[in-house]
């Protein structure tokens, strides 16, 4: 869906939530030291494909 029409329906809350991007990490996970098999999610993707 083009981004016009996100923001013509929703408004700005539909911006921030299906427009913006957002960098999340699994903090507790790693300090506790688990390690992913990939670290970023385009890397898993391809192995799928």
């Amino acid at each position: 869906m083009p981004a016009f029409v996100v923001k013509l329906l929703m408004g700005q809350m539909g911006e921030e939530l299906l427009l913006a991007g957002k960098k999340v990490l699994p903090t507790k996970m790693l300090d506790a030291g688990y390690q992913f098999q990939y670290q970023e999610l385009e890397k898993a993707l391809l192995d799928i494909v």
